[in-house]
C-alpha cells in the first residue's frame, strides 16, 4: 500500500477474493479496506461456489488518516 500511494501516487488501491475466503477477507479490513460490493467473477464459471466475489477498495485519503508501521523498501523490489 505504501508504494501504490507513496511511489506510484495511486488514489485509490481495490483487491477482491471469494466471499468463502475469510482469512483473506480479514487481511483486507485489518489494512482498512472497506467492502464495497459483491460480484460475480466473470472467469469462475456458473454454478461455482467460487463465483461470487467481494470488491474492497481503500482511498488515498483514508491511507493517510491511518497510522503505519515505517516500512524500508529495498529499490529493486519497487522496480520488479
Amino acid at each position: 500500500l505504501h508504494v501504490a500511494f507513496r511511489r506510484l501516487n495511486r488514489k485509490e488501491v481495490v483487491s477482491f477474493t471469494t466471499v468463502n475466503n475469510v482469512r483473506s477477507r480479514a487481511v483486507m479490513l485489518r489494512l482498512g479496506m472497506r467492502e464495497a460490493g459483491l460480484f460475480d467473477h466473470p472467469q469462475v464459471p456458473a454454478g461455482s461456489g467460487l463465483r461470487q466475489h467481494c470488491l474492497y477498495r481503500l482511498a488515498g485519503e483514508d491511507y493517510d488518516t491511518q497510522s503505519h508501521i515505517p516500512v524500508k523498501l529495498r529499490e529493486r523490489a519497487l522496480t520488479a
